[in-house]
């Protein structure tokens, strides 16, 4: 019985993680851990919170020249269809602020660094 439950955890935990992205990003990084090809690797907004919090710490490698980031934006069709409004909106907004931050990088930075509790090194 108690194997069925410990089953079932791991099955939970692991839909729950697939759902956030993390289950991918974790084999994937376990994947190139294995094969020698990094020997650490972490995600916004951790490196810089380490980075700050302790001293000496710098960043060895970016993803600057390895990875182009991509957003992709997904939705029920039959709710998107039914809700054309409320999707032209999301999709006009999402527009809209990717131009303000190509318009102003800076103001951008200080807003994303005030959401996450960040200081803007200078």
């Amino acid at each position: 019985m108690m194997n069925i439950l410990s089953i079932g955890l791991v099955v939970l935990i692991a839909y729950v993680w697939m759902g956030r992205g993390f289950l991918s990003s974790f084999l994937n990084l376990v994947c190139v851990l294995i094969a020698g090809g990094i020997a650490f690797a972490v995600w916004e907004p951790w490196p810089t919170r380490a980075m700050r919090a302790i001293p000496g710490t710098r960043i060895l490698v970016s993803n600057d020249q390895i990875q182009i980031v991509r957003n992709f934006v997904y939705m029920n069709k039959g709710w998107a269809e039914a809700n054309q409004e409320a999707t032209q909106r999301l999709m006009r907004s999402l527009i809209q602020a990717q131009e303000f931050i190509a318009a102003n990088p800076a103001e951008a930075a200080a807003q994303v660094a005030r959401f996450l509790r960040l200081q803007i090194q200078v």
